[in-house]
Order: C-alpha cells, then structure tokens, then sequence
C-alpha cells in the first residue's frame, strides 16, 4: 500500500483540479452558441407578422402604435402575394391560440390542487407554467410546419434565413441586463 504524504497529497489534488480546469475541450455548457429552435425564432416572428398585417405598423403590447413604418412583411422577406398571405393567415391564427394559454387559469388551477393535494403550490405553479411554455413551443412546431408544407424546402429555407436575422437583430437590440 502506498503512502502519500500531505505534501504529496496536495500537489495531487492541484494537478487534478487544475487538469479539469485546463483539460476542457471546449466553452462550458452555458457559453456555447447553440443554433437557436424554430420554436424561439418563429415565436416571435409570427407574432411580429400577425402586429405587421395593421396597416399601421408593429403595435406596442398596450395594443397603441409604435409608430415605427417598416416595409410590409412581403417587401421585406422577399415573398409574393401568395406567400404573404399564407405566413399571415398562419401567424394570426397561431397568436389566436396563444392568447388562449394565457397564465391566469394555470395559476387558478395550482391552487386548487394544493388544497386537494397539500403539495407547495409554488411547486405545482412552476410546473403548470413549464407545461404551458411546453405546449406553446408544440404551437410553434406545428404552425412552422404548416408554413414549410406551404412554401416548400426552397422557399421556406429563404423565410426560415429572414426569420434568423430577424431574431439576431432583436437580440442584438434587447437591453443588456
């Protein structure tokens, strides 16, 4: 048996705990750039053209004008009529049922469960709200591939890099926290 003494022992522990350090083939998990999900880059996008087709422009969530003019969604990606119509046909329909996910039930219901269950209703409101976030990424899946299935690979793949910029040129806008 092998005895290692304690200036020996650190000296291991160093080199192993600076071996993890230096050993890493990459950025850690939270500094990788991911490609981001159709789900959060046509999120947005589609609630972007469902404010797009008032004549009036984007609209401020109180519902009131930005006041900001930009080109109609059909200038700006590059679509034709046809194409214009479909992407907002399918971004107000799926705003429509977006709306109906709205948090203030899900809240209701948590409580109700906790008095029948006794389980921390914080418990059960962070896991009906991550249910909620689930089924509104589902949405967003679903109605991306309606649009797919109507532009086709070609088209889609041209609205799918618009949509990107699109999501980059926010990002780059949001405030830094």
């Amino acid at each position: 048996m092998a005895v290692i003494t304690r200036p020996a022992g650190i000296a291991l522990w160093l080199g192993i705990c600076c071996c993890q350090g230096v050993c890493q083939s990459g950025p850690p998990d939270n500094q990788i750039q991911r490609p981001a999900s159709e789900a959060s880059v046509f999120g947005p996008f589609f609630s972007e053209v469902a404010q797009w087709k008032n004549a009036s422009g984007p609209t401020a969530p109180d519902g009131q004008s930005t006041g900001v003019k930009e080109p109609a969604i059909q200038e700006a990606a590059g679509l034709t009529e046809r194409e214009a119509s479909i992407l907002t046909e399918i971004a107000t329909d799926l705003e429509a049922r977006m709306r109906s996910l709205n948090m203030g039930p899900a809240i209701f219901e948590a409580r109700l469960r906790y008095v029948e269950s006794g389980q921390s209703s914080e418990d059960l409101v962070q896991q009906l709200l991550r249910d909620i976030e689930e089924r509104r990424r589902q949405m967003v899946s679903e109605y991306v591939q309606q649009l797919r299935t109507a532009f086709g690979d070609a088209r889609f793949q041209m609205l799918d890099g618009y949509a990107r910029a699109r999501q980059k040129a926010r990002t780059a806008a949001a405030p830094r926290k």
